[in-house]
């Protein structure tokens, strides 16, 4: 199983899917800007120059991700995502999984508005700060084709940095 990470886009904007494959996760992350930026911003890929954190995390599925997980989210092609505890340098945390219900794998504009729409709605919630007013972006991950017919159905919202920094903790209730 795998999925493809997404970034976070204005409303009813889309951007092209890197389809890598059954186990496949690509990474296009919201970009570096600040905050005031996000409202006309177009999507740009993460340099691959990105700090990497110095501890070393645990290796675990990329479908047996849980909100409140902190991780180095992938750059490619992955099936497995890199674990830390939330006060070791990393550079990501899960904050809200959406289960998707619909009975046929939504279009590639369908599933961007969906994974769009579930993660801006969670954001603020668990972060305790409007997404417009904070320091942080959202990447998502959601099923591939291949993934959606062995029964992959969760897009899994992440928070990283704007600047592509490493978090030293969680981000629940940071107001960051």
């Amino acid at each position: 199983m795998s999925h493809a990470m997404r970034p976070a886009l204005a409303l009813g904007a889309s951007a092209a899917i890197l389809a890598l494959g059954l186990s496949a996760c690509s990474g296009l992350p919201f970009g570096g800007r600040t905050p005031s930026d996000r409202s006309s911003e177009t999507s740009s890929s993460r340099s691959s120059e990105s700090p990497s954190p110095e501890a070393t995390g645990s290796d675990t599925s990329a479908f047996a991700m849980y909100v409140g997980q902190c991780i180095n989210t992938p750059d490619g092609a992955t099936a497995t995502v890199e674990e830390f505890d939330c006060n070791q340098p990393h550079n990501g945390e899960v904050f809200y999984i959406h289960n998707l219900t619909d009975a046929t794998r939504p279009s590639e504009d369908d599933m961007e508005k969906k994974a769009t729409d579930a993660c801006l709605a969670a954001f603020s919630p668990y972060v305790g700060k409007d997404y417009e007013d904070s320091n942080l972006s959202i990447v998502w991950m959601y099923p591939t084709v291949q993934t959606w017919t062995t029964g992959d159905r969760e897009i899994v919202c992440i928070a990283t940095t704007d600047d592509d920094s490493t978090l030293n903790q969680s981000i629940k209730g940071s107001g960051m």
